[in-house]
């Protein structure tokens, strides 16, 4: 999802997931670029992986409706350098399909072998979808060139957006927001497996999670972060009833 105003990424920690502590004041740790550079206006939707000496974040990055994907590295998770050459996706243009007006809110994994990203795209009519690409660097990017994972049930209906993933020795689990996230409907977060990430998703028939109607998340829930636990899962989400978002928790088996 984007939208047109200034966002910078923040860093908070907890001890449980539930109480949190902002670092420095709630200071931007990545800020929004100037001039014309790709991440002018926002710079949001981070995702971090530490290889045990750096940190690694592939980031959204949007100067006006048009969003790409920078990368940023980092030895404590809060001082970080921008690559010089950010952005390190982006959309391919008009008359490229499903991912050629944006790409946004990157899910970044390393298998082993390579980096695999799941990504947010977005065309030329304004429909959202996820597409998928891999590398063996994280800056040098190969996609196909269709999505990976689009609408299906009524209540995704029309886009889906907003990918997370975790591997297990299974295959890939994804989170996704789905729904009306620019209209007048409600959006809602599913869940789906597939063997390989790429084809053959089987989806639930409903949400995993939805706006209860009235309170803080009444309208829309998206953006879903999960971890796994000895406990069961934990995810953090988005959630909005039409004035503001904000972060909230929950937990599944």
């Amino acid at each position: 999802m984007k939208m047109k105003m200034v966002m910078e990424i923040g860093y908070a920690t907890s001890l449980d997931g539930e109480t949190w502590e902002l670092h420095d004041g709630g200071d931007a740790i990545l800020t929004t670029g100037s001039g014309p550079d790709f991440d002018r206006d926002l710079a949001a939707a981070p995702s971090v992986i530490y290889d045990g000496d750096t940190f690694h974040m592939w980031y959204s990055g949007c100067r006006g409706w048009t969003c790409d994907i920078g990368y940023a590295s980092s030895a404590d998770g809060l001082s970080w350098t921008k690559h010089p050459d950010s952005p390190v996706f982006s959309p391919r243009g008009s008359g490229y399909g499903f991912d050629s007006t944006s790409v946004f809110s990157p899910t970044v994994v390393h298998d082993g072998e390579q980096y695999r990203m799941w990504y947010e795209a977005e065309d030329s009519d304004g429909d959202l979808t996820i597409g998928y690409a891999d590398s063996d660097d994280g800056m040098d990017w190969s996609r196909d060139s269709y999505p990976v994972f689009e609408p299906a049930e009524s209540w995704e209906d029309p886009d889906t957006l907003n990918p997370y993933v975790l591997l297990s020795d299974e295959g890939v689990h994804l989170w996704y927001a789905a729904g009306d996230i620019f209209g007048w409907g409600e959006t809602h977060i599913g869940y789906a497996f597939s063997v390989d990430g790429i084809e053959d998703f089987e989806r639930l028939e409903d949400p995993v999670l939805s706006p209860d109607g009235t309170s803080w998340y009444g309208e829309d829930v998206f953006s879903p972060k999960v971890l796994s636990t000895e406990a069961g899962l934990m995810m953090w989400f988005a959630g909005g009833n039409g004035d503001r978002a904000q972060i909230g928790m929950a937990r599944g088996e």
